[in-house]
């Protein structure tokens, strides 16, 4: 929040309704029927929890109120994979208003994903892809922390704080309007 965040899921809600709050503004999300609430967190001595995803389209939380895509901006998440799990989206913005709707290739963009390798990715795409990717795997059932940058500077992936992927002939995500 110290760092100025426009948007802040914690996924922490331990029970009950479809709400995921937004603890930096008013965009709260709704979560889709696809996540467990409950689990154990990533930080210790957070009495907060997580969701665990059933890998489902069900397994998506949408924020309530469209917005433009901003330019300069970090994505960051938390996660944390078992070894025999598949890739998926982490985080990404999209023009789908629900948790059961998929964007489409050409109408999301600004994704945080794991590949089926257990690496990370950073995707933007600007009429062709432009991918950031890091070099290890994270399929090892421990809590990581993955951000991501776009600025004047390009592309750059971290990975609990160190940087994995970078690319500086993509400096901006794509002209979008829709759901993070």
């Amino acid at each position: 929040m110290t760092d100025g965040a426009s948007h802040y899921w914690r996924l922490g809600e331990s029970a009950g309704g479809s709400v995921i709050a937004d603890a930096a503004a008013i965009n709260d999300a709704t979560a889709g029927s696809g996540f467990v609430r409950g689990e154990p967190g990533a930080i210790a001595g957070d009495p907060d929890t997580a969701f665990r995803s059933s890998n489902s389209t069900q397994s998506r939380g949408v924020a309530s109120t469209a917005m433009q895509a901003v330019y300069d901006y970090t994505i960051e998440t938390w996660f944390k994979a078992p070894a025999n799990s598949s890739g998926g989206h982490l985080v990404g913005f999209g023009t789908a208003g629900s948790p059961g709707s998929n964007s489409g290739t050409n109408n999301r963009d600004r994704a945080i994903y794991m590949d089926n390798t257990g690496r990370i990715q950073f995707v933007l795409n600007v009429g062709q892809i432009r991918a950031v990717r890091s070099p290890d795997a994270y399929r090892d059932d421990q809590w990581h922390h993955a951000a991501a940058t776009v600025s004047s500077e390009g592309m750059k992936l971290y990975v609990d704080g160190v940087l994995v992927g970078s690319r500086t002939d993509t400096t901006t995500g794509r002209n979008l309007w829709g759901y993070w």
